[in-house]
């Protein structure tokens, strides 16, 4: 997912992943805001575990 989605990102706090990394991606024709970079979330295995 993009940094710049910020909405896509929000939704992924509210439901309880954490942010992992951010890491940049090189394409041939990037879209507007790739050059920030793209994020990296997940849900710690405890807490998926215990749902």
């Amino acid at each position: 997912m993009m940094v710049v989605n910020t909405a896509s990102r929000a939704t992924m706090a509210a439901v309880g992943l954490r942010h992992i990394r951010t890491f940049g991606v090189e394409f041939d024709q990037p879209l507007p805001g790739s050059e920030l970079g793209d994020v990296e979330y997940a849900i710690p295995r405890e807490q998926w575990l215990a749902r």
